[in-house]
């Protein structure tokens, strides 16, 4: 012999989607279902716990969802920064490494690859091997062997050179530049 009561089904089963907390959206389909429940007049008790329940949770879920969100997107780009921080670093030990002649006669170089990675796939530079054959990357030895998201450049400044990298990362028209302070290479004086 069933204890339950007939026509208290929908709100049972409101009452159990609606505690499911750990699932995803959930929630929300019990909150609906113990309206439902409440309106056709079933188990109302059970019904406003239901949506009590449901209602709590699904606002968790959306509180959690906007702590969670931003931090994630935070740490995507943290990551994308990394990609730039350890290519300045290759490329500030390869400037520091040249001997004296080298350096004094190593150009500027301008922003490689020229353009924006937002117009491209996966907003990611393309290998191209061609570019970094130029100078001052060949001498530096510098070339990118897959898809990226920074643009680089080598200046002179006094004291040396300063590497830097800049990327949309976000493609809002937003941009994040990274750079190591000039490095402590000779300067050629021809005199």
């Amino acid at each position: 012999m069933s204890t339950v009561k007939k026509g208290n089904g929908l709100a049972i089963t409101a009452l159990v989607l609606a505690s499911l907390f750990f699932v995803p959206i959930i929630p929300l389909v019990g909150l609906v279902l113990g309206i439902v429940a409440l309106a056709t007049g079933r188990s109302k008790p059970m019904s406003i716990v239901a949506i009590c329940l449901g209602g709590f949770f699904t606002l968790m879920m959306g509180v959690y969802a906007a702590i969670a969100i931003p931090a994630f997107m935070k740490f995507v780009e943290g990551a994308r920064r990394a990609e730039a921080n350890a290519n300045l670093s290759a490329l500030a030990n390869a400037a520091a490494g040249l001997d004296e002649q080298l350096a004094s006669q190593l150009p500027d170089g301008d922003w490689t690859p020229a353009g924006s990675a937002c117009a491209q796939a996966d907003h990611k530079y393309p290998v191209d091997a061609a570019i970094w054959e130029r100078e001052p990357w060949h001498t530096l030895g510098f070339r990118m062997e897959r898809p990226h998201y920074f643009q680089y450049r080598v200046r002179r400044v006094s004291g040396g050179f300063r590497v830097e990298a800049r990327a949309d990362l976000k493609c809002d028209g937003h941009v994040t530049e990274v750079a190591r302070d000039p490095l402590n290479v000779p300067a050629y004086d021809p005199l």
